[in-house]
């Protein structure tokens, strides 16, 4: 029969006491702060875990503020486009008036300079800021006016092209003004810009000796010119809405991974509260059932069996 000493049960006692008493502790503190751990060192495989999955949350958010920003500009260059696309109609309606044989001089002058605010508008409108120091329609990146007029005459001094952001879905911050403004067809096989078109219109039309077939002729290679333009800015917009919905598609992916990410680290790092408590009191509880065991304990001697 193998027994016991009085020595070892008394050890035995306060071992269980003292590891009772630190699960309390622990649970306590799982309770107080919502985490299973308090240190990495509690639980290292729960640690890496959370920080793995903590960085692709932090990569989530990173892309999102990424691709809201694109939105900003798109939306930018959208509203931009929208508004050139007006004062190109009205230049346009301003052209087919002034293509009138019973207007004096007098006239085709009072419209050329209508026009020619209507150019100073559109060249503002292309000009435009995107708020962060850059330009809507600065092309592969411009921190200076992409579009700059030196001796009449409007030119891009930005690179062609735009540039993007992204990490898996790649968006515009800019938009090749180039492309949108520049590239007209001159009637010729080259190209001008939107604006040249315009300057060519407005100086048949200022000209007092213009002739009906001269006012003619110019009156038809604008609309010819200012329809290429619309156009070119037409395709800019739809490619602008497209990138606009595809922002959204990846906004709502974002959510969902974001969602799908806390969702994991919670089931790392969150306590079960309700597991927990219950763990907590039933621990309490024999806790205290093996202090009052050891009070016993030690308050037996070989006198009570003598007596």
């Amino acid at each position: 029969m193998t027994r016991t000493s009085t020595a070892t049960a008394f050890d035995r006692a306060i071992q269980s006491m003292n590891s009772q008493q630190a699960r309390l502790q622990q649970l306590q503190a799982q309770i107080a702060t919502g985490r299973k751990a308090g240190r990495a060192a509690d639980d290292p495989v729960a640690a890496a875990q959370s920080e793995s999955v903590r960085g692709e949350i932090t990569r989530i958010d990173v892309e999102r503020r990424m691709v809201g920003f694109a939105r900003t500009i798109l939306q930018q260059a959208d509203t931009a486009l929208a508004t050139g696309t007006d004062i190109v109609n009205t230049a346009r309606d301003l052209v087919l008036q002034a293509n009138n044989s019973t207007l004096t001089p007098a006239d085709r002058a009072s419209i050329a300079s209508q026009i020619g605010g209507l150019r100073a508008e559109l060249l503002s409108v292309a000009n435009t800021r995107d708020g962060a120091g850059a330009f809507v329609f600065g092309g592969q990146g411009s921190r200076t006016a992409p579009f700059v007029e030196t001796a009449g005459v409007v030119g891009y001094t930005a690179d062609p092209g735009n540039q993007q952001t992204g990490q898996d879905t790649r968006v515009s911050t800019s938009l090749d003004g180039h492309a949108t403004f520049m590239s007209v067809p001159d009637g010729a096989g080259g190209r001008q810009s939107i604006f040249d078109v315009l300057d060519a219109a407005i100086a048949v039309l200022s000209d007092p000796d213009a002739t009906t077939a001269d006012i003619g002729a110019a009156a038809q290679a604008a609309i010819d010119g200012l329809d290429s333009g619309l156009g070119s800015m037409s395709l800019a917009r739809t490619n602008v809405g497209a990138q606009l919905r595809m922002i959204d598609q990846v906004e709502g992916s974002l959510d969902n991974s974001e969602l799908d990410a806390q969702t994991r680290l919670s089931a790392i790092v969150d306590v079960d509260f309700a597991a927990a408590i219950s763990e907590f009191a039933k621990v309490h509880t024999g806790l205290q059932a093996a202090m009052q065991t050891y009070s016993k304990l030690s308050s037996t001697s070989l006198f009570n069996y003598l007596r």
